[in-house]
This record gives structure tokens, C-alpha cells and sequence, in this order.
């Protein structure tokens, strides 16, 4: 099913030291996996979208180009309660993680051929995102509890000061930059964090009890915040901070990827979860020179690792 609403949203925004009202036109669709009691729109690119649903007994992954909904199970004939979870899209290339009789494993799936992704030494490992041939996500087992950044050659642990190393849950990647959350040393708080591979810059939508940036592209972050009793979706170009619900539902949305000026996500209502695009027009905020806003700051059990985005399931 696939329905469409337009609406405006005026937005009070505080950009570094001055107050704005910017008007910003979202046109949201949803996107219902045919027959799934849940549906979870995880990665964008282009015209594809991919993610995964819940159909009443298990889960499996879907690709969606528009027109047409292909399911996507990872083949493994020696696990008859094979789960398969895309979460990120890069060109033709889809990357999430299965269950396998022996843990989480990643995966990378090019429309014909399937790869299994595995951390060294760790039992379970989930891929979250990926850039080109850049992949970011968790492994834990066996000794191992950290988070990577992959190239397609090399597996680089993410560590940086200020954060429990095993708390740090990279979500989205762009390039070399990451997004994320962790939790501080000090607080114990989970904040969101942008990462370019030498400088961490916190992101904490204002005055949230917390922040989980899930997708980033070259202008903008998305994700989700809490203001203390209901979760948003947010937008933020590196300057303005933009909240959205999906209209006439219960207040839930969660933004989870994003792409050009599409951006998609999950919202619930008394029906279940459901996928969504937006569509992002109108008068927007101007996108910062290099110098500021947004590259200042690059200037910068099995679930229980699962990033918030994928909550619902």
C-alpha cells in the first residue's frame, strides 16, 4: 500500500547565535511491504530503497524500486529460521546482516552474488551502513565488543576519547564520515556523534533526552530524538535542526536514511509499523560553505547492539 500527504511545517530553528522561521514542504508516502504485519525501511539510493518486514512469523529482507517489491533471504540451506536484515543500499550494492547457526553474520548482495562478512574472530557481526566500498556496524562474541569501519580490504575498530569504547554504535556512513551514537564516560549519557576519522563531534538535537543520527549524505543528517516522552524524526544540515512526525498518527518517526532530498524512515500507528519516504521542498535552510555548519562539524541479546533505528522489530 502506498498513500500520500503533503503538508507544511513551520519550523523554529536557532542556528548557531540567531532565531529563523524557515518553511519546509515534506510529502510523506508509506510504504507497506504487501501482506507484512510491520514494515521497516532501513537504506535509500536513487530510486531503491531497502529494509526488511515482519510478516507474522519471521523476517526477511525486501528491496523496492518504485514499482516492484523483491524479497531478499540470505541462501543458507543449513538454517531453516534464516532471518535476513538489508539495512544499507549504495548504488547496486545492499549490505545488513543474517542469522546463522553460529551467529549474526554480514552480508554483501551485488543482485546476483551474496558475500558473508565476518569480523575477525568475533561470533556475530552486523553491518549497518555502507558508502561506496566503505561499510560501518558492530561485532561482539568471543572476546570481541566493538565497532568497525570497513573498506572492503581493511577492519579498523572505532575508538575515540570521551566514550565507552563497547557503547559506540555507528549507524550511517557518507565518504569517511560516520554517524552514530555512544555513551559518555563521564555521564553515562548516549549522545549522537559525527566521526571523519580524526575529529568526534557531539550531535544532541536541542534540549532531547537523546539523539540517534541514523543517515547522513553529503548535505544532511537524519534520525531520531527523544524529547522525554515521545520520539521525532529529525533533519539537520549542520546548522538548523529540523523536527517531523509522520502526519495524522500516533507522535512516533523515526528517520533512518536519506538520500538527495528523499528521506525515509519507520512511524507506528494502532496498525502496526510502517515504512515512509518525505520528500524534502520548499524553502529550506541554506546549505553551509565548507568552512562552516555542517563540515565544521566532520571537522570534527543479538538486538541489544541493534541501533535504535531498527526499534519496532
Amino acid at each position: 500500500m502506498k498513500r500520500f500527504i503533503a503538508f507544511t511545517l513551520l519550523l523554529l530553528t536557532v542556528p548557531f547565535t540567531s532565531t529563523l522561521v524557515h518553511a519546509v514542504t515534506l510529502t510523506f508516502s508509506t510504504l507497506d511491504y504487501p501482506g507484512a504485519v510491520n514494515t521497516y525501511a532501513q537504506g535509500i539510493s536513487g530510486d531503491m530503497i531497502v529494509g526488511y518486514y515482519y510478516d507474522g512469523k519471521t523476517y526477511q529482507g525486501f528491496s523496492y524500486d518504485g514499482n516492484t517489491w523483491t524479497t531478499l533471504t540470505y541462501p543458507d540451506n543449513t538454517n531453516v529460521n534464516n532471518r535476513t536484515f538489508p539495512t544499507g543500499i549504495s548504488g547496486n550494492t545492499i549490505t545488513g546482516y543474517y542469522n546463522s547457526i553460529s551467529g549474526g553474520k554480514g552480508f554483501l548482495y551485488d543482485g546476483k552474488t551474496w558475500t558473508t562478512l565476518s569480523y575477525p574472530s568475533s561470533r556475530h557481526t552486523y553491518i549497518y551502513d555502507i558508502s561506496g566500498n566503505n561499510m560501518v556496524g558492530y561485532a561482539f562474541g568471543d572476546a570481541i565488543d566493538n565497532a568497525f569501519f570497513y573498506d572492503g580490504i581493511t577492519w579498523r575498530d572505532l575508538s575515540f576519547p570521551g566514550a565507552h569504547d563497547s557503547t559506540i554504535i555507528p549507524t550511517g556512513v557518507s565518504g569517511n564520515t560516520i554517524v552514530g551514537t555512544y555513551e559518555e564516560n563521564v555521564k553515562g549519557k548516549t549522545v549522537g556523534f559525527m566521526y571523519d576519522g580524526k575529529t568526534v563531534t557531539v550531535l544532541n538535537y536541542p534540549g532531547a533526552l537523546w539523539t540517534d543520527p541514523s543517515g547522513i549524505s553529503e548535505k544532511y543528517i537524519v534520525g531520531e530524538y527523544s524529547d522525554g516522552s515521545q520520539s521525532h524524526g529529525f533533519l539537520y544540515d549542520g546548522t538548523t535542526w529540523t523536527s517531523f512526525d509522520y502526519p495524522d498518527t500516533l507522535p512516533y518517526a523515526s528517520a533512518t536514511d536519506i538520500d538527495g532530498n528523499t528521506i525515509i524512515g519507520l512511524y507506528s500507528d494502532a496498525t502496526g509499523t510502517h515504512g515512509f519516504t518525505a520528500t524534502l521542498s520548499g524553502e529550506t535552510p541554506p546549505i553551509p560553505e565548507p568552512s562552516t555548519g555542517l563540515l565544521l562539524g566532520l571537522g570534527l541479546s543479538i538486538a541489544a547492539v541493534i541501533r535504535r533505528k531498527l526499534k519496532g522489530k
